[in-house]
């Protein structure tokens, strides 16, 4: 995709040029200040690399005039709306679909990026508190420059769970998916080298799904699609017989897909209230699906059904994406899945499709997969593990609450500083300009 542009270097020079506009003089640098160092040389001459750095999972937060500008007007009643009601004895604002009886709440941690985690709590309102970038791209530029970060792979936040989350309806769904990547084609527009736009597919059918791929293949900014459910809407199970015109036309239009997460049982409108477990299992608290999220948990059935029916090794140029459920784990995983794989494929003949491999099915995530991570010491250390090596890209989750930023660069110096140079590289870059099909050229900074 644009393979022959150098949007890297565009990128950074538009850093540079966005920064310098501010003037001579001396300025107030939030990195430094919240480090407590004075100027930049006490803190940031050894993380001066000279390569670029490309943020592999940021977010944004929906506007809150969204739907009310993007959608059609016969639907807007239907479309979400900003709500107030009472939670906890006190009024608070939210988001109220048609899909769902209850708001759900404006909440800090979708847009608490740069507040100590001892000042905010939960209940605190992300959108009247936190950071305008998390919705304005000119204020998302200034806050990757505090952060140094050149290029950022942007999310939603309130809808990520797929069209599902709008209604039950088939038609609405598809119709609020359309307004939702219209907009975010808009907000990338504003710097298309810098803000990597990812289009969400709706969850209503494989027929659904194949026309807004294509769809969104021609909107601007938009460098790959986001899957909360497998083509056919399912978030279970899939059908291959039905997905598979999906993969073929996502490899066919160079369309990277990514799942962020997983595909979330538990959050299937007609089901009981009951937590990602299902089966009226009490759900988590949220420190433990917090770790479980992070260790591949909810990934870890997605990423075994693509691997054990074949998709990767039927389509060869197809690059998938997870976003934000760890790394550490995915050596693991491959080594168990070959182990069953070399004992089992003859006797399980054509009932199973990975028997037909040509490839081990670790080599087909070598070739094709890609994982971006946050904060995971267990993965850098394993660094030169060839299931890592071309697929791991740091993210930073920003405006999260888990977010480094603005002080992205000490976390990036302490989980990569110590690497050899080609490794950093394609940790902070280069595996997320290949999942992006962008080619840094010779003049590569």
């Amino acid at each position: 995709m644009l393979a022959d542009v150098n949007f890297l270097l565009r990128a950074r020079s538009r850093r540079a040029a966005h920064i310098a506009a501010a003037g001579p003089g001396p300025r107030h640098n939030v990195y430094f200040e919240r480090r407590g160092l004075e100027t930049e040389s006490e803190g940031a001459h050894h993380m001066r690399w000279n390569h670029p750095i490309i943020d592999a999972d940021q977010h944004i937060n929906e506007p809150l005039d969204l739907w009310e500008k993007y959608l059609s007007k016969k639907l807007q009643d239907r479309g979400p709306q900003v709500v107030e009601f009472e939670f906890a004895g006190r009024k608070q604002r939210g988001w109220k679909f048609e899909a769902g009886d209850k708001p759900v709440p404006f909440l800090i941690m979708n847009n608490g990026a740069g507040i100590s985690p001892l000042e905010w709590a939960n209940g605190a309102d992300g959108y009247a508190q936190g950071r305008k970038g998390a919705w304005d791209p000119a204020a998302r530029i200034s806050d990757m420059d505090i952060d140094g970060v050149d290029a950022a792979v942007l999310f939603p936040s309130y809808v990520m769970g797929g069209s599902r989350v709008y209604s039950k309806d088939s038609a609405l769904q598809v119709a609020c998916t359309e307004a939702y990547n219209n907009w975010h084609s808009d907000f990338c527009s504003h710097d298309p080298d810098r803000l990597w736009g990812l289009a969400m597919i709706p969850m209503t059918g494989s027929d659904d799904a194949v026309n807004e791929l294509k769809r969104a293949r021609e909107l601007a900014g938009i460098r790959g699609v986001l899957l909360a459910a497998w083509p056919n809407g399912s978030v279970t199970t899939p059908d291959y017989a039905v997905d598979e015109r999906f993969w073929a036309a996502a490899a066919d239009l160079d369309m990277p897909v990514i799942v962020h997460v997983g595909f979330f049982e538990g959050l299937d409108p007609e089901a009981p209230d009951d937590g990602p477990a299902g089966g009226g299992a009490k759900p988590p608290d949220f420190m433990s699906l917090g770790a479980m999220i992070r260790t591949g948990h909810f990934m870890m059935p997605v990423l075994s059904d693509l691997m054990a029916n074949g998709i990767l090794d039927r389509h060869p140029n197809l690059r998938w994406g997870m976003a934000e459920a760890g790394a550490g784990w995915i050596p693991f995983f491959l080594e168990q899945f070959d182990q069953v794989w070399l004992h089992h494929r003859f006797g399980f003949g054509k009932s199973s499709p990975s028997s037909a491999y040509r490839y081990p099915p670790s080599e087909l995530w070598c070739r094709q997969g890609f994982a971006t991570m946050m904060r995971d010491k267990y993965a850098v250390a394993h660094w030169d593990d060839p299931a890592l090596i071309d697929s791991l890209c740091w993210s930073s989750d920003f405006p999260h609450t888990l977010t480094p930023w603005p002080n992205s660069r000490l976390d990036i110096e302490d989980q990569f500083g110590h690497l050899p140079e080609e490794a950093r590289q394609k940790f902070l870059y280069k595996n997320a300009a290949r999942l992006y099909g962008v080619t840094p050229t010779a003049r590569e900074l």
